[in-house]
């Protein structure tokens, strides 16, 4: 893993799953919130980021572990 050690890496992939978890809830939230209009691409939108989070964190994860 290109200058991170193991501890730095594990937070940061707690990190970026704290961000995925608010990026869901508050993609929720403002879906009971907003207009019909933007209420798909809200969930679309917040649903996409929070994958890209995910995927991150798990590749930090993968990282640590060799």
């Amino acid at each position: 893993m290109g200058g991170l050690n193991s501890e730095q890496a594990k937070g940061l992939s707690n990190f970026f799953f704290d961000v995925a978890k608010g990026l869901v809830l508050g993609g929720i939230g403002f879906y009971v919130i907003s207009p019909f209009r933007i209420k798909y691409i809200t969930v679309i939108s917040s649903g996409m980021l929070a994958y890209g989070c995910i995927k991150m964190a798990l590749t930090l994860l993968e990282g640590v572990r060799e």
